[in-house]
């Protein structure tokens, strides 16, 4: 039905285009990192899916810091994430 259509283009709007993750792509990889499978910013934490293998863990941010990366918790994987987060600076 038409009903579930709203739905899907939630979701859908947060995943990047093909550009955009191959642009975090490339500078995830400056910093020794992968972009996460998914994730979300919140206030305070970041809910996030290991790029590498699925693990969903969450963090809390630190205020003012630019594209964090998150080590997964998981003993096998210890993977980096990046996170494309950047601070509006207020002068």
């Amino acid at each position: 039905g038409k009903s579930s259509k709203g739905n899907n283009r939630r979701i859908l709007m947060k995943q990047p285009t093909k550009e955009k993750r191959e642009e975090w792509e490339l500078r995830a990889s400056k910093k020794q990192a992968i972009v996460p499978y998914y994730f979300e910013v919140f206030p305070s934490k970041v809910h996030l899916i290991c790029g590498h293998c699925q693990f969903e863990f969450h963090r809390n941010l630190v205020p003012n810091l630019d594209e964090p990366t998150f080590v997964c918790p998981n003993e096998n994987c210890k993977a980096r994430n990046w996170i494309p987060l950047r601070y509006e600076r207020r002068s």
